[in-house]
């Protein structure tokens, strides 16, 4: 058995993670409903931090008690929100870590790229 993440409100850290959800490449997505930043952390299939993303709030990209995860195909991040009374969709835009590169293709098209991970977008990212 394996476990990652440690107790706290910081990245990578848990109060009461609640969520969990599994993308098509392996990346592990969990909520934590009552940590004082209120947000998603990202973590390697191997347990290794990424990224997190969402903050407290009631505005766009904020949290007040996020709830079960799901992933789509294209790797958008469904979270609902059950204080605010809404599902938050993050798009894979979202979850990239330190962006190094950009480039444009046809309209509407992008490519990110960072140290860690290559994604491309189309016209339903967000």
């Amino acid at each position: 058995m394996r476990s990652f993440g440690s107790s706290g409100s910081g990245d990578g850290q848990f109060r009461s993670p609640f969520g969990v959800a599994v993308d098509g490449l392996g990346n592990v997505f969990v909520s934590d409903s009552i940590s004082l930043n209120k947000q998603v952390d990202e973590f390697t299939s191997a347990g290794v931090f990424v990224t997190a993303f969402g903050s407290f709030g009631s505005g766009d990209g904020q949290l007040d008690s996020a709830g079960l995860l799901a992933v789509d195909g294209l790797g958008n991040v469904f979270v609902p929100d059950n204080f605010n009374n809404r599902v938050l969709v993050f798009a894979p835009a979202a979850a990239v870590p330190e962006p190094s590169s950009l480039a444009m293709a046809a309209p509407g098209l992008a490519a990110v790229a960072s140290m860690r991970a290559a994604r491309r977008f189309g016209p339903t990212a967000r």
